[in-house]
């Protein structure tokens, strides 16, 4: 199982859908996304929304039955390599359900006050994710080469 870049359509909004995570800006011509199939079936997402220096990692989302299986670990590096090679520093996420799971990636708690104002303004800040989501921070290596 290789992780390959996504367009967003029905199969990856339907997988989104299905682990209750925010879907209604998923077409944002400015994200990325990349997965996992098995079998032609999409069993594993995540997104990027970048900033210049800073970005959003969002919608990991990994179907139920493959739980378990170190995928989203997978795809959290995978998606954290990406994001340096694009000269992001910094990257952020929202999550009601899996601040353990980022905890132990090095991810930080961080005070929504304290994100970059361009951040604040995504539309998962603003309102798709509830107020009650934490919002975690990890510092990227620099990459040089």
């Amino acid at each position: 199982m290789h992780i390959e870049a996504l367009t967003a359509n029905s199969e990856l909004e339907g997988l989104v859908d299905l682990c209750q995570l925010p879907s209604d800006d998923l077409y944002n011509p400015a994200l990325q996304f990349f997965g996992i199939k098995r079998a032609g079936k999409l069993i594993a997402v995540i997104g990027l929304e970048s900033y210049e220096s800073v970005a959003l990692l969002r919608s990991l989302a990994v179907l139920p039955d493959y739980r378990g299986l170190g995928l989203a670990r997978r795809l959290v590096s995978f998606m954290e390599v990406q994001a340096a090679q694009q000269g992001v520093q910094e990257l952020y996420l929202l999550t009601t359900t899996a601040s353990n799971f980022f905890r132990a990636l090095a991810y930080q708690l961080t005070e929504r006050s304290q994100a970059p104002d361009c951040i604040q303004q995504t539309a998962q800040l603003i309102g798709l994710c509830p107020a009650s989501a934490l919002l975690l921070r990890k510092q990227l290596p620099i990459r040089t080469g």
